[in-house]
C-alpha cells in the first residue's frame, strides 16, 4: 500500500483519485482517527511575542497561498515567550491542517520542516 508521503504530488491528481493507495471513509470527530483541535494567537500588539521569532506560525493567509498538498513554512514566526503567552496547541507533523476563518476552507497537511500551532483569530 502507498502512503501519502509517497503521493508524487506532479502527477496533479488528488490522492484519492492515484492507483494503489487505500482510503478509509471516517466521520468528523471520530476519536480514533482524529482530534479537532482550535487554537489562540499571542497579542499582536506585543513585539516581543513576534519580533525575531523562529516558530513557524500557520495562518489561514499561508494556506490561501499554498499551491501544494503539504506546508512547510509560514510568513509569519513568532517567539517562545509568544508560545507561552496564549492557549495554543501544537500541531505534530503530518497533521491534516484546515481554515475555519477567511479564506475558508483551504487544507494543507504540515510538512517535515514545522510543527504547526493553531491560530484562532
Amino acid at each position: 500500500m502507498k502512503r501519502l508521503e509517497d503521493f508524487n504530488t506532479e502527477t496533479k491528481k488528488k490522492p484519492w483519485e492515484v492507483e494503489g493507495i487505500e482510503w478509509k471513509e471516517v466521520r468528523l470527530g471520530d476519536k480514533n482517527y482524529f482530534h479537532i483541535e482550535t487554537g489562540a494567537t499571542p497579542k499582536t500588539s506585543v513585539r516581543e511575542y513576534w519580533e525575531n521569532g523562529a516558530i513557524k506560525w500557520v495562518t489561514p493567509k499561508d494556506l490561501g497561498k499554498n499551491n501544494g498538498i503539504f506546508i512547510h513554512d509560514t510568513e509569519r514566526k513568532i517567539t517562545e515567550l509568544g508560545l507561552n503567552s496564549c492557549s495554543t496547541t501544537v500541531i505534530p507533523k503530518g497533521s491534516i491542517i484546515i481554515s475555519t476563518r477567511a479564506p475558508i476552507g483551504h487544507i494543507a497537511i504540515l510538512g517535515d520542516e514545522i510543527k504547526g500551532y493553531c491560530k484562532r483569530d
